[in-house]
């Protein structure tokens, strides 16, 4: 259940619950979603991973992102 609730996802929370799981790859959907918010408050295009999933074995979903040295040195410095 630990899985269930970790996922925002509301098609794939369901399917973790259910005897036919859908892939993991379903996950990078969520990730375009996380990227399309930070591209757009960057006003940059950006890339990023699934590292983790709660379809996989995972018990939480984690994302990456790459920022560019250029986005970094404007942000931090």
């Amino acid at each position: 259940m630990k899985r269930y609730h970790m996922c925002h996802c509301q098609f794939a929370k369901e399917s973790i619950l259910s005897d036919k799981p859908v892939s993991k790859t379903m996950c990078y959907c969520s990730l375009g979603h996380i990227l399309m918010f930070w591209e757009t408050a960057l006003g940059i295009e950006l890339k990023g991973d699934v590292l983790m999933s709660a379809l996989g074995s995972d018990i939480s979903c984690k994302f990456v992102i790459f920022l560019t040295e250029e986005i970094i040195k404007k942000y931090t410095c």
